[in-house]
């Protein structure tokens, strides 16, 4: 149905907001749906395509969580650190970072409440044996770290970064 409206629209293109969402409609439609042929690419990756020009550079060190699907499934790892860098920004990483990433225990919160806490945990920590100023590119890691984290330590969504330093 929704392939369905989206070609009765005419949608060539869709640029989604988040990994899962990125995830959906570009492989999963792709394997479920017939004929499915619909591009799909995250803003992130429609932004880091792009030669923008910083408006104003944010002189800090973050520390950047991949979320489990962009780069996982989706290999959105590079693209969030170009934005992030060209405005000034200098990114840590942790360990399990990139393609090896450490999930945030999210997916699991509704099966295995405790185990998906304690996973949420023991990630938050080793984001913050790295800094102070955690940055996400999903909205679940974002709730998971914000709350786990109850203020002891920064977190932001990636575009909130992405307004500071191009926005206006």
């Amino acid at each position: 149905e929704v392939y369905g409206r989206l070609k009765a629209l005419n949608v060539k293109m869709l640029i989604t907001i988040d990994p899962h969402t990125t995830h959906l409609m570009k492989h999963v439609y792709r394997e479920m749906v017939e004929g499915y042929d619909i591009q799909v690419k995250s803003y992130v990756e429609v932004l880091a395509e792009r030669e923008l020009t910083p408006i104003r550079n944010v002189n800090s060190t973050i520390v950047i969580h991949d979320p489990c699907y962009y780069a996982r499934y989706l290999n959105v790892v590079e693209e969030p650190r170009k934005l992030l860098r060209r405005g000034g920004l200098i990114v840590k990483d942790v360990a399990r970072s990139g393609r090896l990433t450490s999930c945030c225990g999210g997916p699991l919160e509704f099966i295995t409440p405790r185990l998906a806490e304690s996973i949420t945990r023991l990630r938050l920590e080793e984001l913050k044996s790295a800094g102070e100023n955690i940055v996400t590119l999903c909205p679940i890691c974002y709730l998971r770290f914000s709350i786990a984290g109850n203020g002891s330590v920064s977190i932001s969504d990636l575009a909130d970064y992405l307004y500071t330093i191009y926005g206006d």
